[in-house]
């Protein structure tokens, strides 16, 4: 602009510098018409030069300490808290913005988006629009994690959404409650349609129970069907079972209805539980503390064919309830143990004075359905992303999954798992009557501090990067992985060894989460022969395929007397093939999946052992036995 420096220009801190030169250019340039919001987000964002410099020493200490510096915590007003939540601590702003960690919501139209904000702001964090170069990503629903380094953080493990649909959920617990009764006695008897049709017939006409039937991508109580006889069910089985020709069907989820629900106030209900998952494998999960109890707002009778379609009577959906002018909002924590939506430990306290059993038990009754219900999944998980080459860690970024676990109480306070929602509600509002009458949304006092407090510690357990080493990572991370940044995967996942050292989580911030401790039952048995299979079919496979040559070497050194003839093992594995890519021809040109090949085992072992009654999870686990006495360290898993 034709203005001197003087030679002391050099030792004035570059971020006064840069507001001193927009000041010139605003006012000697620009005029007086440029908004001052508009200049403040323009210093908002970080320089590059501030981003690339190396860590000072106060700085590498801790990855992902969200502690204050010298500043210390902030004041925090929350001691007489009535809910009793344990909180992590409000933390200061640190002084440098590259020393925050930074967030990015993708989508700002999203209902948790203010319990998000929240939770930041409570955090000491920063909300930024630096999009895929943040510390930590926040994703939901349909968005992929493509492109995030492995020392960024996202709010999503690839895997969750299809697993905690209705139907896939279904035919896992199904199969394992099958081998395992007693273990999976908190799931309730359950059918997929269009496949289970003729079992759930036969089982309708055969006992006089109720069932509920909803669509497998349903959500907020849409679609859900009472029934107590089979023609009940036939607008659902228009859309299950179609009879015209080329009329895809839409599966549903039946269920029975659990007699004798436990009742509150006269009022039937269920309980939103929180878990959350940092890594599939190994797994880690923790259980959140708090939760909600969610009531229906018509007082409760048991089921009959006067008051099926009674859906504020008989299911305990929020979406449905919040419409009832009878529903009774939350007026502040102090009443969190009052109401249509109550904190889950408030009751868990009123059906410890119900049934004479501490709430303590009842809630560890229900950490095991937790527990039990993440090991189920993880063969799934793993087998789900190794077969469509998909990344688990360590080649995606550091992710976190919240996980709602609809669990409802008998009226012995035994808890039956419902659902599980991978896209939980993570919404602060609720319905209240405005002086005209009219129905407006308000923030809740119970959902925000609960939400606020889940996703806070979810996202501190994670432990992500600060944003000027988060940057940096990524910056050498792109170097590194170049064009495959954007691809799926870039090696076989799940055994690969990690590009770069893996972030681990920081329990320690976070008081309300408990880490969840296996208790080697039956799922855990199952989830290890999984493992060990897929060890086998590392170890046999190249480039994530078994073709026909490796696995007659494999068939040979498992069971030779069976598979002693070359031409009666190739003969197994082309009928085999056909049998997994009968939908899709053009895959089975290369070999076996691992997914793929998961299921071959279960034929391989009937093949073996000559028996055809034995069921898919005793198949697996004679399977993987087998191996690990055939082929000893060779199939060794981690």
């Amino acid at each position: 602009h034709g203005r001197p420096f003087c030679a002391s220009v050099a030792a004035v801190p570059t971020r006064f510098l840069c507001m001193s030169l927009l000041e010139v250019f605003r006012t000697d340039w620009l005029g007086d018409n440029v908004k001052p919001l508009e200049l403040g987000e323009c210093l908002e964002r970080p320089l590059d030069s501030e981003l690339d410099v190396e860590p000072s020493a106060d700085e590498c200490d801790v990855d992902g300490d969200i502690l204050a510096e010298e500043d210390g915590e902030a004041e925090d007003d929350e001691s007489d808290d009535p809910l009793g939540l344990a909180r992590v601590a409000a933390q200061k702003r640190k002084k440098k913005k590259s020393n925050r960690v930074s967030v990015c919501v993708t989508n700002p139209n999203r209902g948790s988006v203010p319990a998000v904000v929240k939770a930041v702001e409570h955090l000491g964090w920063d909300l930024s629009n630096r999009g895929r170069d943040c510390s930590v990503i926040w994703l939901e629903h349909s968005d992929n994690a493509l492109g995030l380094a492995p020392h960024q953080v996202c709010s999503k493990i690839e895997g969750f959404v299809h697993a905690c649909k209705k139907g896939q959920l279904t035919r896992v617990l199904n199969r394992l409650k099958g081998a395992f009764p007693d273990e999976f006695a908190f799931w309730p008897l359950s059918w997929v349609l269009p496949q289970d049709k003729e079992a759930l017939q036969q089982y309708m006409s055969s006992h006089k129970a109720t069932v509920i039937a909803k669509p497998t991508g349903g959500s907020q109580g849409r679609g859900l069907v009472l029934a107590k006889k089979w023609t009940d069910l036939g607008a659902i089985l228009k859309f299950a079972c179609p009879t015209t020709l080329g009329v895809k069907p839409q599966e549903y989820v039946v269920q029975r209805y659990i007699p004798s629900p436990m009742v509150l106030d006269g009022f039937k209900f269920d309980c939103r539980v929180y878990a959350v998952v940092t890594s599939v494998y190994p797994l880690r999960g923790y259980m959140f503390d708090e939760g909600l109890a969610r009531f229906c707002t018509v007082p409760y009778v048991a089921p009959k064919a006067s008051n099926l379609s009674n859906s504020k009577m008989h299911l305990t959906n929020y979406a449905i309830n919040k419409k009832s002018e009878e529903f009774e909002g939350n007026t502040g924590l102090a009443a969190h143990d009052e109401g249509s939506k109550r904190s889950l430990t408030a009751a868990l306290s009123q059906m410890s004075e119900k049934l004479g059993v501490s709430a303590a038990d009842l809630m560890h009754r229900v950490r095991q359905v937790v527990m039990t219900t993440l090991v189920a999944l993880q063969p799934h998980l793993i087998s789900w992303s190794t077969d469509r080459g998909r990344p688990l860690h360590p080649h995606g970024p550091k992710g976190f999954q919240i996980i709602g676990f609809d669990v409802l109480f008998n009226a012995k306070g035994e808890p039956r798992l419902l659902e599980l929602n991978a896209n939980s509600s993570l919404s602060i509002s609720q319905p209240v009557v405005a002086g005209d009458g009219t129905r407006v949304y308000e923030e809740s006092e119970l959902d925000s501090a609960i939400k606020t407090q889940l996703i806070a510690q979810s996202m501190a357990c994670a432990a992500p990067l600060r944003q000027g080493r988060a940057a940096r990572h990524r910056k050498s991370w792109l170097a590194k992985v170049g064009d495959s940044a954007e691809k799926p995967n870039f090696s076989h996942p799940i055994f690969d060894e990690p590009l770069f050292p893996a972030l681990e989580d920081n329990p320690s911030l976070c008081p309300a989460l408990e880490l969840l401790e296996e208790d080697g039952g039956g799922a855990c048995i199952f989830r290890d022969a999984v493992l060990t299979i897929l060890a086998v079919f590392r170890t046999f496979s190249s480039r994530g395929v078994m073709n026909r040559g490796q696995f007659v070497k494999l068939a040979v050194a498992l069971a030779p007397d069976v598979f002693g003839a070359r031409t009666t093992t190739e003969l197994f594995f082309a009928r085999q093939v056909q049998v997994c890519y009968e939908d899709d021809p053009d895959l089975a040109c290369a070999g076996f999946s691992p997914g793929a090949f998961l299921k071959v085992v279960i034929a391989f072992a009937r093949r073996v052992w000559s028996s055809d009654e034995e069921s898919e999870v005793t198949c697996t686990i004679q399977f993987a036995e087998h191996c690990r006495a055939q082929l000893g360290a060779q199939v060794a898993v981690q």
